[in-house]
């Protein structure tokens, strides 16, 4: 009878795609999740939910983006972050990294001249301490890619986009407000720039997906028939508050080979 119900347990848990997938035990597939943060002063439409404002989406050809600080600790031997790890695809959509050493308030431009998009930049290595300095942001052409804020370790943004060959599907999303007067009050969707296989990418257009309203709360979504979107599209969350707030979502998925 024990080895009976041991044998129906591991039938159970072997069935499990979604922990199958996060054990890597999935040939050709991997988690996909994005999350982000955003704080406001005032009412916002249709914000991204990531630190800087609208997102900058990079040319098809890619860029060469520097990477600079707003503090001069940000460097080599300072106390703060002092080498970070960009994450990003290439023109081809191939997922890639690159090691960079600040150097403060002076950019450091990137060796990689075809950046396609940057998923995340984080820190590497740092100093006693042990958070940024200051603001790190990934730019190019003045417009910013990428950002670590002040006393953080890694970006808040929202934004990821599916690399070459292989489909993202979205399971599941969260999100919230905090006010620190009158409740705030809005929506929160997950948004991608793909609808009816059709892909808006270049034109920086994001459909919803899935919203939930809040006010000074948090709220779920589930997609019991995930949500395929293709390579090149991007996926993020977006946002709409009667006043300031300070905003969080995250979503979670899984990419799979087409």
């Amino acid at each position: 009878m024990i080895a009976s119900k041991r044998n129906m347990l591991v039938a159970s848990y072997e069935q499990d795609y979604l922990l199958a997938v996060g054990r890597g035990a999935v040939p050709g597939a991997e988690p996909f999740s994005g999350f982000g943060e955003r704080v406001t002063t005032g009412a916002v439409v249709n914000g991204i939910i990531w630190p800087n404002g609208a997102p900058y989406i990079p040319p098809i050809a890619g860029v060469q983006p520097s990477i600079a600080s707003t503090s001069a600790n940000d460097t080599a031997a300072g106390t703060g972050i002092r080498i970070v790890e960009v994450h990003y695809l290439d023109v081809n959509l191939d997922p890639r990294a690159e090691f960079v050493t600040l150097n403060g308030v002076t950019p450091v431009v990137m060796v990689a001249t075809d950046v396609r998009f940057i998923q995340c930049l984080h820190g590497y290595t740092v100093g006693s301490g042990g958070y940024s300095a200051g603001i790190i942001t990934a730019s190019f052409a003045g417009s910013t890619l990428s950002e670590i804020a002040i006393s953080d370790l890694r970006c808040r943004s929202s934004a990821r986009m599916v690399p070459r060959g292989k489909y993202a599907f979205i399971s599941a999303a969260v999100g919230s407000f905090s006010s620190g007067t009158a409740a705030a009050s809005g929506h929160i969707e997950i948004v991608a720039t793909e609808l009816d296989a059709h892909q808006f990418t270049q034109q920086g257009l994001f459909f919803p997906h899935g919203e939930v309203a809040v006010q000074d709360s948090s709220e779920a979504m589930t997609f019991p028939v995930p949500a395929r979107f293709r390579e090149g599209t991007i996926i993020a969350m977006t946002f709409s508050a009667d006043k300031g707030v300070t905003v969080a979502g995250t979503w979670y998925g899984w990419l799979e080979d087409v």
